[in-house]
């Protein structure tokens, strides 16, 4: 059966053991590729939204793993959007229940969100390719591995305003309710104990995906150096993690799974003392006492989806060493990047299963891979018009 496809796959144990491209196994062609897209987020981060667009990112995961929990599903969250890979059971489901994640984002943040289906056929007919490896980053969290240009190519072609058409979801096409059971964001914002929360966004260029691999293990080998074996380690201290007693926070989460003004008010209440109570059974349940470490086991810092994302925590100094290495590889032709610096990080959660699967998503404050995002394309365009000259 082919939605079996990608919880069939055998285990990565490394997160750095993607150097073999035939590890990275073809998705189905019978598969769909989700596309979640926020239109203007840079403008929206500007604005202070940044939290905001993580939330509605996030949500078109949970969306999706809600249609059919007993199913591993391949994902990745982007900061201002998400990709999922789904087998064609999920068709209709996707269809009916994903365009109302556009009403919800408008009602919700004032946030124009654009979401698309391709069929993976389609991606390899352009050309491209779709191939998986599934990386265990815990007992609780299988984490997809991306490769083959494909992922890339329907965003783009999702994203373009003719070519896209066919693929695009509507409100229109809405005819059941959306689920967003599991989605949370009730933890405080965690500050850097070395100074420097870093976004960063690598992609290699001018090269095929199957020899890009070696020039992605180069730069891994250059986070490696400067910032230690902790760089492949959640930079995060069960210390520093706190459940939020801001109603302003709770908020978002209370406004987003809610239908009404009322109902979300409600929430924001009910939340802020689930959270005072989630204090009190941290502190002195033997049960939850070790719930912190699971959060960090858990925690989604670290990517791969036809280009590197990663959260790092750091100081200046590392930071620029970083800067570097990475402006030395760029001037090569061999990768274009993006980076973004912020003191704290961001955490949004999707809880199946609180003792249990569950993904907690970080992202740097002020919008910090929608920023990388914004440098890293800059970087790109500035490449494309180099080569025109040539």
């Amino acid at each position: 059966m082919s939605e079996l496809f990608f919880q069939s796959l055998p285990n990565v144990e490394r997160f750095t053991d993607v150097s073999n491209y035939h590890s990275f196994e073809p998705v189905p062609d019978n598969w769909f590729v989700v596309v979640a897209d926020v239109r203007g987020s840079t403008e929206a981060v500007e604005k202070g939204q940044y939290k905001d667009v993580n939330m509605v990112g996030a949500s078109a995961i949970i969306a999706v793993l809600n249609m059919n929990r007993k199913l591993l599903i391949p994902f990745v969250f982007g900061g201002d959007g998400a990709t999922l890979l789904v087998p064609p059971i999920f068709e209709s489901d996707c269809r009916a229940q994903l365009p109302g994640l556009i009403t919800l984002a408008e009602n919700a943040f004032g946030l124009n969100l654009c979401v698309g289906l391709v069929p993976v056929a389609v991606v390899r007919d352009a050309g491209f390719d779709v191939r998986v490896l599934k990386y265990a980053a815990s007992e609780d969290y299988y984490q997809a591995m991306i490769l083959g240009g494909g992922v890339s190519y329907a965003e783009q072609l999702v994203k373009n305003e003719q070519a896209g058409k066919p693929f695009r979801l509507t409100v229109e096409h809405q005819n059941s309710e959306v689920n967003l059971q599991g989605l949370e964001c009730r933890w405080q914002d965690i500050h850097s104990e070395q100074g420097e929360v870093v976004n960063l966004l690598v992609q290699v260029i001018n090269c095929d995906p199957e020899n890009s691999l070696q020039v992605y293990q180069d730069v891994l080998s250059v986070i490696r150096d400067i910032f230690g074996t902790t760089a492949f380690m959640p930079n995060l201290q069960t210390e520093s993690l706190h459940l939020s007693l801001k109603r302003s926070v709770l908020k978002k989460e209370a406004v987003l799974t809610t239908q009404s003004a009322w109902s979300a008010w409600w929430k924001a209440w009910y939340l802020l003392g689930a959270n005072v109570l989630g204090r009190l059974l941290l502190r002195f349940s033997a049960k939850w006492q070790g719930y912190q470490d699971r959060l960090v086991e858990t925690s989604d810092y670290k990517k791969f989806d036809d280009m590197l994302r990663m959260v790092l925590s750091g100081s200046e100094q590392q930071r620029q060493q970083l800067q570097q290495r990475l402006a030395q590889l760029y001037a090569k032709g061999n990768i274009v990047y993006g980076l973004h610096v912020s003191d704290r990080a961001l955490m949004t959660c999707l809880v199946m299963d609180r003792f249990g699967q569950q993904v907690h998503f970080l992202d740097g404050a002020d919008g910090g891979y929608t920023r990388a995002a914004t440098m890293m394309k800059q970087q790109l365009m500035r490449f494309r018009q180099n080569l025109s000259w040539v």
